[in-house]
């Protein structure tokens, strides 16, 4: 493993996430970096990333743009990247509207329907409100479906200077995230290996002892693969017929249409 040796700046690192995958527990494993500090205003644009400083922890839900990703490479930005089953996703979501974000556009409507099992199914498929009076009532004429709000963000993954991991990894099992960890250690090292860190180990470790789903705001139940229990039949349907470009074949999650 590797030693302490050399004099460098500290590294700036920006967190990118899909919505509701973890990126407050993908950000507090970066915080067990020593030395490191938390910027808690998001770095949504190419401006804001100019403004990261050396040794500061950046985050946002930027959707991929070429511009940004530039952006990243040319200010030396370490980014690591967290993404999550888009059904989780879908579940998670709804929950939070309902529970912690009434502030969403989508509040007001999903707080009239009977049941969850119409608020899930609303947010999978989104709205398209044709009348004058919906529109008036709810504040809003549409909002797009879950695969058109999250597909652009998971092109992240595909960027080979991006770590990319995801929250089933950090999520399944020790052995799982232990791997994850040891991933986002290796390619932060270089950067990071002169701050009293002993070893890829000793990080590993500092990492994984910096969890604590108790302080994060936005932190609900951490359970993967949820959907199994909350989608039926319809949310199965509406699901199909959004993903339109195969994305959950393309991440891994499924190997057909038949789930």
């Amino acid at each position: 493993m590797g030693v302490i040796h050399g004099n460098r700046s500290l590294p700036k690192i920006v967190v990118l996430s899909v919505p509701k995958s973890g990126t407050n527990l993908l950000t507090q494993i970066i915080r067990g970096i020593p030395q490191m500090r938390y910027r808690n205003e998001p770095v949504d644009s190419v401006a804001d990333l100019r403004l990261l400083s050396a040794g500061e922890i950046g985050w946002s839900h930027a959707a991929y743009s070429r511009s940004y990703h530039r952006a990243l490479r040319r200010h030396k930005i370490k980014t690591v990247f967290i993404s999550r089953d888009p059904r989780d996703v879908a579940v998670s979501f709804t929950y939070f509207i309902l529970n912690k974000h009434h502030e969403h556009r989508l509040y007001p409507y999903l707080r009239q329907l009977p049941s969850f099992n119409h608020q899930l199914l609303a947010v999978i498929k989104g709205v398209n409100f044709t009348s004058i009076g919906q529109q008036k009532r709810f504040g809003i004429r549409s909002h797009p479906n879950i695969i058109a709000q999250i597909t652009n963000r998971y092109r992240w993954r595909l960027c080979p200077y991006v770590c990319n991991i995801t929250y089933e990894d950090l999520m399944r099992n020790k052995r799982t995230r232990s791997q994850a960890l040891h991933r986002i250690t290796n390619y932060l090292w270089p950067d990071i290996q002169n701050l009293g860190i002993q070893s890829m180990d000793d990080m590993v470790l500092r990492m994984a002892d910096h969890i604590d789903p108790n302080t994060s705001y936005t932190f609900r139940s951490g359970r993967i693969g949820e959907w199994r229990q909350k989608f039926n039949r319809k949310h199965r349907q509406a699901f199909k017929q959004i993903d339109k470009q195969n994305l959950l074949i393309k991440l891994g999650y499924e190997q057909d249409h038949r789930w």
